[in-house]
């Protein structure tokens, strides 16, 4: 967990992460840049996990998303059965216009390259190789 922690600058950030096991939330450098680490095969429970923690995130922060920076990091992903990616692509779009900028981070798996790729078609998303370049994007000064 400790290399996954790298990025976090604060007690509180590093405190902030929340590990389920398939997926975790680890705050960026500021409250609007969010990482999201996924990992393993899911099936649709998982799913359904990620879309209710996620459901929640949001209702804490009054209904709406409390991020505009998200960075997906898949590096410890596997390819994917059809059915969770269209869930998956379901659940980006439902959130799609509260977040500002997508990022992904890629897996080394060439199939799953492209099944994330697919996936992220209808979204504005910067593709990222090494987790030091996703993390200097999650972590640069938001735009004005």
């Amino acid at each position: 967990m400790n290399i996954r922690m790298q990025g976090l600058n604060t007690e509180s950030q590093r405190s902030a992460a929340t590990a389920t096991g398939q997926f975790e939330f680890l705050a960026g450098s500021s409250p609007e840049a969010l990482r999201i680490i996924f990992h393993g095969f899911w099936d649709q429970d998982t799913v359904k996990r990620y879309q209710m923690a996620l459901q929640g995130r949001s209702a804490a922060a009054g209904g709406a998303s409390p991020v505009r920076r998200v960075l997906l990091d898949l590096q410890d992903c596997t390819v994917q059965s059809k059915c969770v990616v269209d869930s998956q692509a379901d659940i980006i779009q439902a959130y799609a216009g509260q977040i500002d900028e997508y990022g992904m981070l890629l897996p080394e798996s060439s199939l799953l390259r492209v099944q994330m790729k697919r996936l992220m078609l209808p979204t504005k998303i910067a593709y990222f190789d090494s987790e030091q370049e996703a993390l200097a994007w999650l972590n640069k000064e938001p735009q004005l």
